[in-house]
């Protein structure tokens, strides 16, 4: 069982890491973010969004 979550861990992990970066990056609070900037710079990064 835990090996199956262990993908979904990756992911959420690497879109909160992203999240962040890019927050901070444009100096906003996460929840301001732009979901469709994080969307995209996921998919770039090769993050399946299926």
């Amino acid at each position: 069982m835990s090996t199956r979550n262990t993908v979904s861990c990756m992911a959420q992990g690497q879109a909160v890491g992203t999240a962040a970066a890019l927050a901070a990056k444009g100096g906003l609070y996460p929840r301001d973010l732009d979901t469709a900037l994080l969307r995209e710079t996921l998919k770039r990064q090769g993050v399946f969004l299926g």
